[in-house]
């Protein structure tokens, strides 16, 4: 479409609404989008999104994240990790993770990680992103 067909379509679309014709805003719709489709030809190359603002004040992963102090975990289990091999999950988000499924009586590995992974504010309380993966239950040792 070029700039002058927009603009007669931006008219059409501030009339309806001043006119508040359904029909010709149902038009203005269709139009504007060829054949009612929606248009996933190219994904959005970024994304503002805040974790923190998804997860409700009053949730309980908040009032057990403000009492929960794991400062400690990494250099008491550091012996037991070694320094080769391959890369080892996170104690932190172990225990993390551990807690969600004792505290939501989530009762297997795989649920538990599937949890974690579709529900904002476990991922927040186990620190992680929304593009993190998810430890895979068979290695993690839940």
């Amino acid at each position: 479409m070029n700039v002058a067909s927009w603009q007669i379509l931006l008219q059409k679309s501030l009339a309806a609404f001043v006119n508040s014709d359904s029909v010709t805003l149902m038009r203005f719709a269709t139009e504007a989008v060829d054949d009612g489709r929606l248009n996933h030809d190219q994904g959005q190359f970024f994304y503002s999104f805040c974790l923190d603002e998804a997860v409700p004040d009053d949730h309980p992963v908040r009032e057990i994240a403000a009492v929960l102090d794991l400062s400690w975990v990494h250099s008491e289990l550091a012996p037991f990790y070694p320094k080769l091999g391959r890369p080892s999950i996170d104690p932190e988000l172990m225990i993390r993770m551990l807690i969600v499924g004792y505290v939501f009586a989530i009762r297997s590995e795989r649920a538990l990680c599937r949890e974690v992974q579709v529900n904002f504010a476990y991922r927040w309380f186990c620190g992680l992103s929304i593009e993190d993966k998810i430890p895979d239950h068979l290695c993690a040792g839940l």
